[in-house]
């Protein structure tokens, strides 16, 4: 079983992190924090490479097309609305994979939504523990 770990979620100066950020090998440690909700971006934001579990996010978004292993380009309007309710297109959907750090099991990110414009690439909690059959575990900072 694969348990990400949620530190330090309430507070403000955390910026989370990742052991290793999405490569183009498709590897990611399973130990993440969660910090501020996703933004859309502005000319203000950095990109981040990190990796964030959202469990009110209905798919994984990632804003960098190399994140996905397979794709295809999204030819409908769909987009994916954030926080503010501004809607950022959909440019690809794929698939990408990376092996747990605590078994051989490989780890699936299915429906992976290529997004350029979000700032914080997203998994989806109940989509990656219902495709990779892992749980969640979120403990208290304290």
């Amino acid at each position: 079983h694969v348990v990400l770990n949620y530190l330090y979620r309430f507070s403000k100066s955390f910026q989370g992190f990742l052991q290793e950020p999405f490569s183009q090998q498709g590897q990611m440690h399973a130990t993440l924090t969660i910090p501020d909700p996703p933004v859309a971006s502005t000319p203000a934001t950095t990109w981040d490479t990190n990796c964030y579990p959202d469990s009110g996010a209905t798919n994984h978004v990632t804003s960098d097309s190399t994140n996905l292993m397979t794709s295809e380009e999204n030819i409908g309007h769909d987009r994916v609305f954030v926080g503010n309710r501004i809607g950022l297109n959909i440019k690809h959907i794929g698939y990408s994979s990376f092996p747990s750090k605590f078994s051989s099991k490989l780890l699936s990110l299915n429906h992976l939504l290529h997004v350029p414009d979000i700032t914080k690439n997203l998994l989806s909690v109940s989509k990656f523990a219902r495709d990779s059959a892992v749980y969640f575990e979120f403990h208290p900072t304290s």
